[in-house]
């Protein structure tokens, strides 16, 4: 089957050295705002990272991309290089994914998997009350983080595939787990239309990050036909020596 979406990763520290000079006046600004070097750095390395993946696929000078923004500040493609790719773009420390799809408009999300003393409290601000039962049936303390990360990167991949950002309230959905890693979604209100056109995946990258797509399907795609997609190391520097795991 036609791979629909491509993940492509990179450890941050991969990426340099890199040519700031290469990236819009929006984004130099943007990294300049951050009050503490590494997530500058960070900043700066992946979104010299989504110009590079963005040029694999129509080969461009990777300071030519010029973005636009919705009104819910989604990034999009705004100049003629192509008016066929959606991507999105996530970063956490140590690591940036891009996800690229000529087709479904997508949402990634990536998080280091970390300690969290109080992901009750955070549970509760961020899930609805049947992903927070799931998250607590977990048997041991890790197992209960682990299952935090799981769902707190698929809404946030959601969101970000249907464009609103938080203007749709995290609390207004659940999730549940239909095969494996696939996964579906439920609103609380209605907008079951929104929310029946969304595939949903999640996978651990490298043993120490969790990382979730969420890929925007059309009304007439068969639901229970899973969408492909391919994962990509592309910390090599040379982009034809990148290997489609």
């Amino acid at each position: 089957m036609k791979s629909t979406a491509a993940i492509h990763w990179a450890y941050s520290d991969s990426i340099q050295p890199y040519n700031t000079a290469i990236l819009s006046r929006k984004e130099q600004i943007q990294a300049n705002a951050f009050r503490f070097d590494e997530h500058r750095e960070l900043y700066l390395a992946a979104h010299y990272f989504l110009r590079k993946v963005l040029s694999y696929y129509v080969p461009s000078p990777l300071s030519a991309w010029r973005y636009d923004y919705n009104y819910f500040g989604k990034p999009f493609i705004s100049n003629a290089l192509s008016q066929k790719i959606f991507f999105n773009l996530s970063h956490t420390q140590g690591m940036i994914v891009c996800a690229v799809s000529h087709t479904h408009d997508i949402g990634i999300d990536v998080e280091l998997k970390r300690p969290i003393n109080n992901f009750k409290e955070m549970s509760h601000s961020c899930f609805h009350s049947i992903e927070r039962n799931e998250v607590l049936r977990g048997i041991t303390h890790a197992e209960k983080e682990d299952l935090f990360f799981v769902y707190w990167t698929l809404k946030e991949a959601a969101i970000k595939a249907w464009g609103e950002g938080l203007s749709t309230s995290l609390q207004s959905f659940y999730l549940y787990r239909k095969v494996l890693n696939q996964w579906g979604v439920t609103f609380v209100t209605p907008q079951t239309k929104k929310a029946s056109n969304l595939q949903l995946n999640s996978l651990t990258v490298d043993n120490d990050y969790q990382l979730a797509i969420a890929i925007q399907v059309s009304s007439t795609y068969c639901s229970s036909q899973p969408l492909m997609f391919t994962i990509t190391d592309s910390n090599s520097s040379d982009s034809s020596c990148w290997n489609t795991l």
